[in-house]
């Protein structure tokens, strides 16, 4: 079914997508609760780089996405925008290949309305895009004139946002944090020590090795008193730790230069945190961990239980997922074999309780995912079609799977 003069959407029977890990006589959802869509593009020199997704007040789905025609070396991808029913119908979609380049996660909702972060073409710095579902363009909201090579955006709780760029004029990792109005609220570097500007730009132009970047939050009594984040630190790939009211730095997790390194991380409470991790190429699962934030520690330091199914230093997805009466923590990564491996934890144990597996002939690694309105979930991934075309795949999994 066409539906635009690019875009070929293939929806597929989620079951026909899943292996013995689910167990369908448990899915409680309605039948048409769960779906998988792959969105084709018959341009073979097309690549999408996925990397964030939304769900409107109206139910209706915000994608964004790199995109790349140009396999020269370090291009930067262009930035894309896609729009779909609640059942992943596509209804528009967007390109923009110059100017506005790079999007990186996450997008932005506030407001009613949807944004993002990308980086300008010429002089590398942040913008500040919000997206317009009437006339199904993205317009400048802010330049941000201090932040160069943008990385990473993080959501706060009190509607700001922490975005994560580097410097290369200082050669260090840049954390700035804003309010809800998008105004800075401070900014601090944090020295890398060495230049790692060839591997930022591996990293955004999809040409080289993909780093984990991510941030989040921990809170003290329902406070917000320190943000984590992970990129380049000190000779190293490392998750800092970061005073909530100044930015200052009160502890770090340092990783083994480049080869080893936190993926993911989530805090529960007081000490505990959720995370996974790397040593070269073998990733670890640690549904419960200590992680002390006002100390000096190793990546190597944490233990955690090896899982040789998944690739090389897998990228992990964390989610917190719960009704209230069950409490889960959701890891989602991508397995050898090129499925997409969903392990389910109670919140006050390290047993896995229930792991699920998605996708089978072609290739698939998790992007972002969001809870969907009916208590479900859904996943962005980016799905490689006969082995060769990097498209953008949407996985709903049915709020029963949750029980």
């Amino acid at each position: 079914m066409t539906t635009s003069k690019n875009n070929l959407i293939i929806p597929v029977a989620l079951i026909a997508f899943m292996l013995s890990g689910c167990d369908i006589k448990k899915n409680n959802a309605a039948p048409d609760a769960v779906f998988t869509t792959i969105y084709n593009d018959n341009d073979m020199n097309s690549s999408y780089y996925p990397v964030g997704i939304a769900q409107q007040n109206n139910g209706q789905l915000l994608m964004l996405a790199g995109l790349s025609n140009d396999t020269s070396k370090y291009t930067w991808t262009g930035t894309y925008i896609m729009a779909t029913s609640n059942d992943g119908t596509f209804l528009w979609d967007n390109s923009i290949t110059s100017g506005f380049v790079n999007p990186v996660p996450n997008m932005i909702s506030r407001g009613g309305n949807t944004y993002f972060i990308c980086m300008d073409e010429v002089t590398l710095q942040a913008h500040l895009m919000q997206i317009n579902t009437s006339t199904k363009n993205a317009t400048v909201t802010k330049t941000f004139d201090d932040i160069t090579y943008p990385l990473y955006t993080y959501q706060t709780s009190d509607g700001g946002l922490l975005i994560v760029s580097y410097d290369r004029a200082t050669r260090s990792t840049q954390v700035t944090k804003t309010d809800a109005a998008f105004n800075e609220v401070w900014h601090k570097n944090f020295n890398v020590m060495e230049d790692a500007e060839a591997k930022v730009i591996s990293h955004l132009s999809k040409l080289g090795q993909q780093f984990p970047f991510f941030a989040g939050e921990i809170k003290t009594g329902g406070n917000v008193n320190q943000y984590f984040v992970n990129s380049f630190y000190n000779y190293s790939f490392s998750l800092l730790f970061l005073d909530a009211a100044t930015g200052s730095q009160t502890g770090v997790v340092n990783g083994y230069r480049y080869d080893g390194a936190i993926s993911a991380a989530m805090h529960l409470s007081n000490s505990k945190f959720a995370a996974s991790r790397y040593t070269f190429g073998d990733n670890y699962i640690l549904p419960q961990v200590d992680i002390f934030t006002t100390e000096v520690a190793t990546t190597n330091d944490l233990a955690g239980t090896k899982f040789p199914e998944l690739n090389a230093n897998a990228k992990v997805l964390l989610k917190a997922k719960g009704d209230g009466t069950n409490e889960r923590i959701v890891f989602i990564s991508s397995t050898k074999v090129g499925q997409l491996a969903m392990y389910q934890f109670n919140t006050d144990t390290t047993k896995i309780i229930k792991s699920n597996y998605y996708g089978h002939s072609n290739p698939v690694e998790i992007a972002s995912a969001i809870d969907s309105n009916d208590g479900g979930m859904l996943l962005l991934c980016r799905l490689i079609v006969a082995g060769r075309f990097p498209r953008m795949a949407l996985y709903k999994v049915s709020a029963g799977e949750f029980k």
